[in-house]
């Protein structure tokens, strides 16, 4: 009697008892078997196997040293080895075994050739593997990312063009003196710039033996990005709790601090004229230090509490201020996503206003806003659930916190819908006007922000974008209102206008998944940095392995059913194709665009908009059949450029897949729809 299929299934291991003993997700017991079955069982696979193996990998030499080195912190508590992915040996190896870091890092070198020194980045932040709400997180780690801004502002947006230099437990750095700007200084002489012989990018630099690229690749300290917390960590400055909270302003006083009378010559962080801020220089920074290692000896200590706190600096011999690599006053950039959203100005100012609106009666609520959000759709990529958003359990926490609770990313999906919203709509209501006109210009800004890496967006144009942001606010709430991210926000045009670019956090709190992944089950605290470090620097050159950037292509391409429609039809389009390949999304320039979403196309210089019906290539050549709409008339609101109406054909033509621009938001009633036109498209 033959077997039937369901038997052969049986004589393996019982599907659902895997992943019982130890926990693996569902999804993780599908890449393995998949791996397995494509690969084979590996002869040896214990634990302490697996142990070897990683140690074994973790020593691999290369010409410039281990992939991981071990820096052994002195704390009070006794020496913590720490793990260092060593910079020189992670790129050589990277460049021999990672397609896809080599396509990038060729295409950097080709655009900025390694003879002139490349640029540095370097960034700090904390992560919680556990409960947030754990009183007593001692698993909680600090990682430090670093990558070259050759890369471009387009690779610098994705996670995998980020080294992660050590991951360290933030229990560790408060015990180590000199803390985490200690840290970052002795990571910069050991593994960045070693005179004694070592590693050293500036001089004579690394010399590239493999890959595509040939010569010295000469590299110099170019910025560190952080927020607020981490730049208070970076420079031991004070912050929000010294008088002067601003790194890089010596005249700007926390404003509920400000005194007139007392503090002749200074502005307050409610300034928003640019010009009254007096920039520090590298030198004055150096000097206020200096001048509190003179005050050290003389003061007693409350006294020199009060002279830090007067400064806004904390002393410490140790700080990355001193280090002859850095200059806090030109390597500072302030993350605007963390100033503008998760916990920032834009969303904090939506939850206020909220608060406001629900207290003078007004028809806009987080009901009806859930209602109207809930008629727009998204592009598949971005998909976010947002409508729990807005759901009665949340809209409570939302006004007793006066403030809206989402993240990043939930944010800035929902600020052009939010901004159409009370642009076009709780304006004309007329309810607390001044509030939602300065909350629409803050949208605004979110708007020109997420424009800057597209290098479409001036100096210029972002200083009177936050400075008209800036008065409307305090014309709606009053000065007292104004947070120190308020004036956070007014450097952002002159950091954009230095550097020519605007990096974010957004990429490394995506990163921030691979250390949460090897520490939240790592309960042994022996070597705990090493380890940790070592799972994820085989993770990260896992992920370089293949192309993350490629532009105009398909996404795992596949051939379609024999029999299927599509098939069929593709064969009558091109029937002396050798191959014909499908797939459901394909990689654009602003991003990858799925079947079924709506699309602003180019043709013949003429912008239209329409739905995709399927992707395919045919011999390398990629295509998208598209179904245009037409043009329409808006209807029952005056719309400006922000916003523009289709009438939907149900029709589909081939267009060569490289004129599809970007992937667009939409609201479908009927046969028409309403498109919101991104800010670059205006």
């Amino acid at each position: 009697m033959p077997k039937r299929k369901h038997d052969a299934v049986a004589q393996g291991a019982p599907l659902l008892d895997l992943g019982r003993d130890s926990h693996v997700t569902q999804r993780g017991i599908e890449k393995l078997l998949h791996a397995v079955s494509k690969g084979g069982i590996p002869e040896h696979f214990s634990r302490r196997t697996q142990y070897r193996a990683r140690k074994t990998f973790a020593a691999t030499r290369t010409p410039h040293g281990r992939l991981i080195e071990t820096y052994v912190m002195p704390t009070s508590s006794g020496d913590v080895p720490v793990g260092i992915q060593s910079p020189m040996p992670i790129i050589h190896y990277s460049l021999a075994n990672c397609a896809g870091f080599r396509t990038l890092f060729r295409e950097a070198a080709r655009v900025n050739p390694v003879a002139n020194p490349w640029h540095i980045i370097l960034y700090n932040d904390g992560i919680t593997p556990q409960d947030s709400a754990s009183s007593h997180d001692k698993r909680k780690l600090v990682s430090f990312y670093w990558s070259f801004r050759e890369f471009g502002q387009r690779a610098l947006c994705t996670e995998e063009a980020w080294f992660i230099l050590a991951t360290v437990r933030l229990s560790v750095l408060t015990k180590y003196d000199g803390g985490l700007s200690r840290f970052v200084r002795e990571c910069l002489t050991s593994f960045f710039f070693n005179t004694s012989g070592g590693c050293n990018f500036q001089d004579p630099g690394m010399d590239l033996t493999t890959g595509d690229v040939q010569g010295m690749l000469r590299a110099v300290l170019w910025c560190f990005i952080a927020d607020e917390p981490a730049i208070k960590d970076f420079f031991n400055n004070k912050g929000h709790s010294g008088l002067l909270p601003c790194v890089l302003c010596s005249n700007v006083v926390l404003h509920r601090l400000y005194e007139e009378a007392v503090h002749v010559g200074f502005v307050t962080t409610a300034c928003s004229n640019f010009e009254a801020f007096k920039r520090h220089s590298d030198a004055s920074l150096r000097a206020l230090h200096h001048d509190l290692a003179a005050k050290r000896d003389t003061l007693t200590p409350d006294e020199f509490n009060e002279a830090e706190i007067s400064c806004g600096l904390n002393y410490s011999e140790h700080s990355l201020i001193l280090d002859p690599h850095v200059a806090i006053a030109s390597q500072c950039m302030f993350d605007w996503a963390h100033t503008y959203v998760v916990g920032g100005i834009a969303d904090v100012e939506f939850g206020t206003a909220m608060v406001l609106l629900r207290r003078l009666r007004a028809p806009t609520t987080y009901a009806v806003l859930g209602d109207f959000v809930s008629q727009w759709t998204w592009p598949e990529r971005q998909k976010p659930n947002l409508r729990k958003l807005f759901d009665k359990e949340a809209a409570t926490s939302h006004y007793g916190a006066w403030a809206f609770k989402s993240t990043a990313s939930e944010m800035l999906s929902l600020a052009p819908v939010l901004s159409f919203y009370f642009r076009h709509i709780a304006l004309a209501q007329g309810f607390a006007v001044d509030i939602v006109r300065s909350l629409v210009a803050a949208f605004d800004v979110v708007a020109l922000l997420q424009c800057v890496r597209n290098g479409v967006v001036t100096p210029e144009a972002l200083r009177d974008s936050v400075e008209r942001h800036m008065n409307l606010f305090k014309a709606a709430y009053g000065a007292d209102a104004c947070r120190p991210k308020h004036h956070y926000a007014m450097h952002l045009w002159l950091m954009l206008k230095i550097f020519g670019m605007l990096a974010s956090c957004l990429p490394m709190e995506r990163l921030h998944k691979i250390p949460k992944r090897y520490v939240k089950e790592r309960r042994n605290t022996k070597s705990y940095e090493v380890g940790t470090l070592e799972d994820v620097t085989l993770k990260q050159l896992f992920d370089r392995r293949e192309e993350w950037l490629a532009v105009d292509c398909l996404v795992a391409p596949h051939k379609p059913p024999p029999r299927s429609a599509v098939a069929r039809v593709l064969k009558e389009l091109h029937p002396s194709a050798r191959t014909l390949t499908v797939a459901a999304r394909m990689a654009s320039k602003f991003g990858q665009v799925n079947i079924g979403d709506v699309v602003f196309f180019s043709v013949d210089g003429v912008r239209q908009c329409g739905r995709v019906k399927v992707h395919y290539d045919a011999d390398g050549h990629t295509f998208s059949v598209i179904q245009s709409w037409e043009r329409a008339p808006m209807v029952g609101i005056e719309v400006g450029a922000d916003a523009m109406r289709f009438k939907v054909v149900a029709n589909g033509r081939r267009y060569p897949s490289a004129c599809i621009d970007t992937a667009l938001i939409y609201s479908l009633v009927g046969e028409y729809a309403t498109v919101l036109v991104p800010p670059l498209f205006r």
